[in-house]
């Protein structure tokens, strides 16, 4: 200490005397002026002792599965809904009745189809080189009575035309089938999924004919509303 002050720490040399320290005063001993001071942080943090690292967990080899064990499902993925004996025994029926009924109808257009006397088979064939129809008339499947495409209604799927009574619907609702592409009742479908399953639940719009599930329609049903249904095509 000099005179009630110490002397900065920095060596900045050595000469006959001693150890040349640098003349700037501080408080304390061994402190470093303003200049020195972050010289000396940087030298103590490069003196820091370094510690070794340790080595960590020595690593398991993966287990490759076995091949007799399946791996588990996600539980994500949903479940296939299992059917009791007595839905796919009512399953299997319905689909026989489908069957018959499709049956039935081609054994009908085909003797409709033969029941053409031979006169109007030869008159129909000495006509001018032209399609089937091509006129703009068909053969209704009931009566088998000739008619203009305006008066008969064809199903989308058996291909069959018939008339309004003949289809058996009001006038008012074959003219509203005949804006689309209508399923007759032997193959009726739902009109939004076109699966022709859950008949229990397949409701027939009294406007138009279409079928929808409860499911498909829109908004959605939990069960057949009691009396008419008109679907949101109708309801417009």
């Amino acid at each position: 200490m000099q005179g009630g002050y110490y002397i900065c720490g920095e060596i900045l040399g050595t000469d006959q005397t001693g150890q040349l320290h640098c003349p700037q005063h501080v408080d304390t001993r061994g402190g470093r002026c303003v200049k020195h001071i972050g010289a000396a942080l940087r030298n103590l943090g490069s003196q820091a002792p370094s510690y070794p690292s340790l080595p960590g967990p020595a690593s398991t080899p993966a287990v490759p599965p076995s091949p007799s064990t399946p791996t588990p499902a996600s539980s994500s993925s949903p479940s296939k809904k299992v059917l009791t004996e007595a839905e796919r025994a009512e399953k299997a029926e319905r689909k026989a009745e489908r069957k018959a009924e499709k049956a039935a109808a081609a054994a009908a257009a085909a003797a409709a189809k033969s029941s053409i006397s031979a006169e109007d088979t030869k008159e129909a064939e000495s006509s001018a080189s032209l399609p089937a129809l091509a006129n703009g008339k068909a053969i209704c499947f009931k009566c088998n009575k000739e008619d203009a495409f305006t008066n008969l209604l064809e199903c989308r799927t058996c291909k069959r035309w018939g008339h309004s009574k003949c289809w058996k619907l009001k006038v008012a609702v074959f003219n509203k089938a005949q804006t689309y592409e209508w399923i007759c009742w032997t193959d009726k479908n739902c009109h939004k999924c076109l699966d022709p399953g859950d008949e229990d639940k397949l409701l027939i719009c009294d406007s138009c004919d279409r079928g929808f599930h409860t499911y498909c329609a829109s908004p959605k049903l939990s069960e057949p509303p009691q009396g008419k249904y008109l679907c949101h095509y109708c309801k417009v």
